[in-house]
């Protein structure tokens, strides 16, 4: 059977780079939406925020880029997809979410020759526009075809590429791509110290133990269990961390509340500065909470 991975994540977390290194390293044959959509908005005169906005009542846009993802699925060669619904369209494939912190991603962006379709006066106007993007298409996918990219129970493997660089994604995705081929068991989730966030007070209790348990909440992650083991990796020099995702926004956690109920009430500012500090880094940016 071919090798299929699709890479979809959120904006600036380096899917198309990770995509080419899959492409250069590893012999995966590349296909790209993300050209297509910037060279459609090129055609009309727009940014892409602007097209993706257009796109929400012109369905033509979707139908264009669909019927090619759909395609995909009956050709019989190696391949590395950088789509957003890449993983919805192409049967088979090992499903990858890229994350980054959204500083991090704005710079890289930003930073990003990516044409006049693409183009900002500072990182707070990218962080802006991206957020601004980010809701508009979530909001087109679940209207068109009912799902939720951003939920992380579509996907075989999230990778947070803040801390590494694409050579190492692409690695760190391939080997996860081996595991989940040869059916071994291997965590889903795998996080930089710069997108974990602690809390004031642990929620888990003694079946914790030997895990990193996270929650995510608003697009961001907080520990629900595991701060000392996640400590003790950080302080190992470790650039990803292996997690439990045990629930999502409204989702339930084991002692019964929410994922947005326990973070609202756990998470501290002050208490979350000075983890960082004992474990030698500062965040990037943080949640507002």
């Amino acid at each position: 059977m071919p090798i299929r991975i699709t890479l979809t994540g959120d904006l600036g977390s380096g899917k198309s780079t990770v995509a080419k290194e899959l492409h250069s390293a590893y012999g995966l044959s590349l296909f790209s939406t993300g050209a297509i959509q910037r060279g459609i908005a090129v055609e009309k005169g727009m940014t892409t925020f602007e097209l993706n906005k257009y796109a929400e009542t012109h369905p033509e846009i979707d139908a264009r880029i669909d019927g090619e993802l759909a395609a995909l699925s009956d050709r019989d060669e190696d391949m590395a997809i950088d789509s957003r619904m890449g993983w919805h369209f192409v049967r088979g494939t090992f499903r990858v979410f890229l994350t980054a912190d959204e500083t991090v991603a704005a710079g890289r962006v930003a930073g990003d020759a990516r044409g006049p379709a693409e183009t900002y006066e500072s990182i707070e106007d990218t962080i802006l526009s991206l957020r601004g993007r980010k809701a508009s298409e979530n909001f087109r996918y679940a209207e068109k075809y009912g799902v939720d990219c951003f939920d992380m129970n579509n996907y075989d493997c999230v990778v947070d590429t803040t801390a590494i660089t694409p050579e190492q994604a692409a690695a760190h995705i391939m080997a996860q791509y081996e595991a989940w081929q040869g059916g071994k068991e291997s965590p889903r989730l795998w996080l930089s110290r710069y997108c974990l966030y602690p809390v004031a007070s642990e929620g888990g209790g003694a079946a914790s133990a030997g895990r990193i348990g996270a929650v995510l909440v608003g697009g961001r992650y907080f520990l629900y269990e595991g701060h000392d083991l996640a400590a003790a990796r950080i302080l190992g020099g470790e650039d990803l961390l292996p997690c439990a995702l045990l629930a999502q926004d409204a989702g339930a956690l084991p002692d019964g509340r929410s994922a947005r109920d326990f973070v609202r009430g756990a998470f501290d500012l002050g208490a979350a500065r000075a983890w960082a500090a004992r474990c030698g880094f500062e965040f990037f940016s943080f949640p507002d909470v």
